[in-house]
């Protein structure tokens, strides 16, 4: 214990507590001047803190009677709380958070009104809606997707144990460079590159510039589509609505300069509704229409707008086959695509910013990489184009270049024999470039002097040849793997699967509210949204074990514990609020399930002192709710030194996890034999399995409160053998 807190004014509510009592024992000992603001409904008969001048009976629910007690404290400790175990919380679940939420707002409002210094509060430990999941079955929008469905992950597909509905949330928007967009909460944690190394990043905290991963994967839908899909495409390019006068849908047309591809529409019309119409040669171009008011209605069903500006992929695309899915790129670029007759470079060009980031995601999905660029054009003779107060409209094209071009003529290709010819010149190239040069360098020093460094060999000349540069060519990448005389990094062999690409960020930005949903893959703890690789970042049910701070406000918080969850996540949003632009330094505390001497023993006891009391019973045999859930135990006196370490030194507005990391972390069979044993009980154990045992698995990520120079000291038996020596004493 360091000098710190000598001499320090400091309030503790809930300082006669379970937990609030050793605090209080802890600043006691360190030389600080404590008031402790506790009503002693709890903690009245274990800790009558009589020989305390500065203890007193207090409401913490009022805000002025707070604000009195704060002035002129150096810290405050909330520790007050309604607190009980998981059967107990289950039954009360809105006295639970009625009275959690008085216990947090009235402390934080008047700390920040007093310009408290410090301010600690215990606390409890997303993707926009329409965000596109790959699955099987195709894109499904993140709100349809459901437990034990498949979603595609940097493994491939997996099931999705849970999906969480969370809400209304503040959502930053990640753009790339190809145009594809993703929203998602700030802290939702998404796969990046940092020159080869791979590494998990905060929504916001990426930038332009920075490089994430994108994921492609092959979709298996058992609906056919065929020629009817690449007729979408190609009518999503060069197709219009005929309307009467009266504003009544009368027909569709199709305009082209290439006649074949009129008749390849021609074709796709009859075999799917048994109607042949004639093309005919208008000034500049030919024209199909096909005079249909029904049919014209189930085009304007499936999406497709008659507006230029507002197409874009039709939902039984997203939900097609990959093969379907090209067939629709096809038609599309046929209509609207070009490619260069010397460059070999592909590019699509449409007033639509939907339509070509649609296309962007599906060519990602095929593994084809694009770039999207916007340009305003003056005064168009395009009545169909919206126009900016100075009679301009944006453009926009999307390109497809270098060795990925090879793969969009082999993925999609075209039907046009004009661009088809054009397309058999196109070679690979070097492939497309990979921002992963100082990985390759880092493996090429790995080599053993000898092993194919000699003069003549590709590893040596491609890096003696390319020193400095950033990049390496997808193909000489795959060179490299294959002539290396040692085993290649997991990070470089991952960077080659033809699924995986980088992408390079063109703005980030914060976007408003937005409804946001998560999911949880237990076998990967990823999935893909939008293309990108991001995290199943979940505290609540079903989630990742082990957990981090930044997850602590994501996922719908487990059944059992929801309202006292739901208060505390609220809580802290308050305090967040209640300290913008004050001078008061704010931290959050989020302990594992703390144990120890002056728990509670009665109906509301969590897990480890109800057994001690069911053992100490005389009862046999003991009955035991659950079994194989894992959970992690902190020892009081631990979490206490934690909450003074944390409160010294954390950083305003960052919560800290206080745990074990998974050290004292034991199934509730395994935490019932050690009780069974520390109180010498001889009989038997019925274990009883039902719905209300909570998550499989709980435990804590405490890298960052360790990198403030706390870790636990008690362990898990030692701590039991403490508690039940203190209940037995009692």
């Amino acid at each position: 214990m360091t000098d710190f807190w000598t001499g320090k004014k400091v309030v503790v509510t809930g300082g006669r507590g379970f937990v609030g009592s050793h605090l209080v024992d802890l600043l006691v000992e360190a030389g600080a001047s404590v008031t402790v603001m506790d009503t002693g409904v709890r903690g009245k008969n274990h800790n009558p803190y009589a020989h305390y001048p500065d203890a007193r009976q207090s409401d913490v629910t009022g805000q002025g009677n707070c604000y009195a007690q704060f002035k002129g404290t150096d810290a405050v400790f909330n520790l007050a709380g309604a607190v009980g175990g998981l059967y107990y919380n289950i039954a009360h679940q809105a006295e639970q958070f009625w009275g959690n939420m008085q216990l947090l707002v009235p402390p934080a409002l008047a700390a920040a009104q007093a310009n408290v210094p410090v301010y600690m509060q215990t606390s409890t430990v997303c993707i926009a809606k329409g965000t596109k999941i790959p699955c099987p079955s195709g894109y499904l929008p993140i709100e349809e997707i459901q437990p034990g469905m498949t979603v595609l992950t940097e493994r491939g597909f997996q099931p999705v144990q849970y999906v969480h509905e969370n809400g209304l949330r503040q959502v930053w928007e990640i753009v790339l460079e190809d145009g594809r967009e993703l929203e998602l909460t700030g802290d939702h944690l998404v796969r990046c590159s940092e020159d080869g190394a791979l590494i998990w990043r905060e929504a916001n905290t990426i930038e332009e510039g920075d490089y994430v991963i994108s994921v492609s994967g092959r979709m298996c839908t058992e609906i056919s589509l065929g020629e009817f899909a690449w007729m979408l495409g190609f009518w999503t390019g060069d197709g219009s609505y005929n309307i009467t006068k009266e504003g009544a849908l009368r027909q569709i047309c199709f305009t082209n300069k290439d006649r074949s591809l009129l008749r390849r529409a021609q074709r796709a019309t009859f075999e799917r509704w048994g109607k042949k119409n004639k093309i005919q040669k208008k000034e500049r171009a030919y024209n199909l229409a096909i005079c249909s008011q029904a049919i014209a209605q189930e085009f304007m069903h499936l999406g497709l707008s008659r507006y230029a500006e507002d197409k874009d992929v039709p939902e039984i695309i997203w939900r097609a086959s990959t093969e379907d899915q090209a067939l629709f790129l096809q038609g599309l670029f046929d209509a609207d695509g070009t490619i260069g007759k010397t460059t070999g470079q592909i590019s699509l060009c449409s007033s639509s910013a939907y339509l070509c980031r649609d296309v962007a995601m599906l060519l990602s999905g095929m593994g084809i990489r694009t770039i999207l660029t916007e340009r305003t054009i003056p005064r168009p003779n395009r009545p169909d184009l919206n126009f900016n107060g100075q009679g301009e409209a944006e453009i926009y094209y999307l390109y497809v270049s270098g060795g990925d071009s090879r793969k969009f003529l082999d993925r999609v290709g075209f039907s046009s024999r004009h661009k088809r010819q054009i397309g058999q010149s196109v070679s690979e190239g070097y492939g497309r470039p990979y921002p992963i040069a100082q990985l390759v360098c880092e493996t090429y020093a790995a080599i053993p002097r000898g092993l194919g460094k000699s003069n003549g060999s590709f590893l040596r000349q491609y890096h003696e040849g390319n020193e400095g540069i950033k990049c390496i060519g997808e193909n000489n990448l795959y060179r490299f793997i294959d002539e290396l005389p040692i085993d290649p990094p997991s990070e470089l062999t991952f960077f080659a699967r033809d699924s995986i690409d980088i992408c390079r960020v063109s703005s980030v930005r914060q976007r408003g509210l937005r409804y946001v949903y998560d999911l949880t893959v237990p076998e990967t703890s990823t999935f893909v949204a939008n293309g990108l690789l991001v995290h199943n970042c979940i505290y609540g049910r079903g989630l990742n074990d082990p957990a981090r701070e930044q997850w602590g406000r994501l996922g719908e918080p487990e059944a059992g514990n929801a309202g006292y969850a739901w208060a505390k996540r609220m809580g802290e949003r308050i305090c967040g609020w209640a300290f913008e632009g004050a001078s008061t330094r704010y931290v959050v505390v989020r302990p594992s399930n703390i144990y120890g001497c002056r728990d509670y023993f009665d109906e509301t006891a969590h897990v480890i002192p109800a057994l001690i009391r069911k053992f100490t019973s005389g009862a046999d045999p003991v009955r035991v709710f659950g079994g194989s859930q894992q959970r992690e135990f902190l020892y009081v006196e631990d979490a206490a030194r934690g909450m003074l370490h944390v409160a010294q030194h954390g950083r305003h507005k960052e919560a800290y996890n206080l745990g074990t990391d998974g050290e004292t972390q034991v199934s509730i069979a395994e935490l019932a034999e050690m009780i069974g044993e520390a109180t010498d009980y001889k009989g038997d154990v019925d274990y009883v399995e039902n719905a209300n045992t909570g998550d499989p698995s709980r435990s804590t990520d405490c890298r960052k409160v360790h990198e403030l120079g706390w870790v636990h000291q008690v362990g898990l038996w030692d701590g039991l053998v403490r508690t039940v020596a203190w209940y037995r004493e009692r």
